[in-house]
Order: structure tokens, then C-alpha cells, then sequence
């Protein structure tokens, strides 16, 4: 009963709006037969407002109770055990493996139903070739070098930062491995140094790492400045 109550509290707000409107309106109606003039749809319009006013102000708070419950649970976990960091991050695994599970269920299921319509209605369909190799995930999990995190990255990734304890690896077919960054000498002078700075800090730490790493594609002054700007974020010294 008590469990969710932000939700809940939202859902309040907008039965609450519906309510008040629908009321509002009828009592319009009614006056419009007991007056005249148009106080009547004054009342009606007024009361759609106001219920309008009012459910605003019922969702924020119920919306502010969600963020603060989520807020709760994530610095719960930072601070927890890593015992039990360990146990949620398996459980979310395990959601994710079920989720991944009953969707290719489902869409087995409706691919199966599309196959007998277009039988009954006389139409053929090529049918997949059984030892064709399935498709590469989009996504694969990989574990920290370092504090061993269970983490999701594209399959073509080739390398990550992770997002617990900041260490940068590599993926391979191998699993991942620990990098460690040797640092750039500071050049005497950045050309396009504004226009760099602009573009640098808008990339994802991945994409930084990966700019450090490749030598023969960038500049060394473009590279210092990957290298410098995540350093900064990961503060590393």
C-alpha cells in the first residue's frame, strides 16, 4: 500500500484532473439552465484551470518523490558492500538476460503468426537457411581489469573506461586489459586550440581514449589535449 508512492501520488494527480474537470463542466451545464448570462461557462472554464493548476503541483510532488527515491537506492549502492554492489549488478544482468529472452520469444512467436497468415493466404516466404550464422549482438558484456564490474559496450568496441572505479582497458577477444597511459609532452603551441577544446569536450570518455590511442590519426597536439581532458574527468594523477 505504501510501496511506490510517488507513482502513486501521480496517478492521483491525474485522476484528480478528471475528476475536478468533469466536475466542473456539469456544474456548468446545470447553470446554463438556471441563469441567463454567462457566468456558467466563466465557472466551467475557471474549473478546468484550476484543476489543471492543481494537478500540476500534485505530480511535481510526486515526481520529486521518484527522484528522491532514486536518488536513495544509488547512493545506497555506491556506499553498500561490494558484496552487495555485486549481487545488484548479477541481478540486473539477470533482468537484462530474461528481458533479452522474452523479447526474442515474442518475436519468434509473431514472425511464426505472419508465416501462417501468408500460408492460408497462398503467399510464399523465403525461409531462413538454419546454418546460417546468427547476427553479432549489438551489445556484450565485459568486466573491469581492475574492480571487476560487470559492464555493457557495443561489440565492435575496442576500448572502455570504467564507469566505477575510472580504469581504462582494452577489449579483445581475450576479455579486457588494463592500459596505462603514458603521458604527453605539452607542446609549445596548439593550433585551432579553441576549435579542438570545443569538440574534445564533447566526446564521451571512450572516444577520448580511443583518439589518445591512435597515433597515426591524430595530431600530437590534438592527442595532448584527449589525453589532458580525460585525465581531468577520470582524475587521475
Amino acid at each position: 500500500m505504501f510501496n511506490n508512492v510517488g507513482s502513486k501520488i501521480k496517478g492521483a494527480a491525474v485522476a484528480t484532473f478528471y475528476l475536478t474537470t468533469i466536475s466542473s463542466i456539469i456544474t456548468g451545464i446545470w447553470l446554463s439552465f438556471h441563469f441567463e448570462d454567462l457566468s456558467f461557462l466563466l465557472i466551467a472554464i475557471s474549473g478546468v484551470i484550476s484543476a489543471l493548476v492543481l494537478a500540476w503541483i500534485i505530480y511535481a510532488y510526486g515526481q520529486n518523490a521518484e527522484n528522491l527515491e532514486i536518488i536513495k537506492k544509488a547512493v545506497t549502492l555506491q556506499y553498500a558492500p561490494k558484496e552487495e554492489r555485486d549481487e545488484f549488478e548479477k541481478a540486473q544482468k539477470e533482468s537484462f538476460e530474461r528481458s533479452k529472452a522474452e523479447a526474442e520469444a515474442l518475436a519468434n512467436k509473431k514472425a511464426e503468426m505472419r508465416a501462417k497468415r501468408y500460408e492460408a493466404a497462398g503467399i510464399n516466404i523465403p525461409k531462413e537457411d538454419p546454418k546460417e550464422k546468427p547476427k553479432t549482438a549489438r551489445h556484450s558484456f565485459v568486466q573491469c581489469p581492475e574492480c571487476k564490474k560487470e559492464l555493457v559496450y557495443p561489440h565492435d568496441a575496442t576500448v572502455g573506461v570504467c564507469s566505477r572505479c575510472s580504469a581504462p582497458f582494452s577489449i579483445n577477444e581475450n576479455g579486457t586489459e588494463y592500459l596505462h597511459l603514458s603521458p604527453i609532452k605539452q607542446p609549445e603551441s596548439i593550433p585551432n586550440f579553441n576549435k579542438w577544446i570545443a569538440e574534445i569536450e564533447a566526446l564521451t570518455n571512450e572516444e577520448l581514449l580511443k583518439r589518445y590511442l591512435e597515433e597515426d590519426e591524430w595530431q600530437e597536439e590534438y592527442r595532448y589535449l584527449c589525453y589532458t581532458e580525460l585525465m581531468s574527468r577520470l582524475n587521475i594523477n
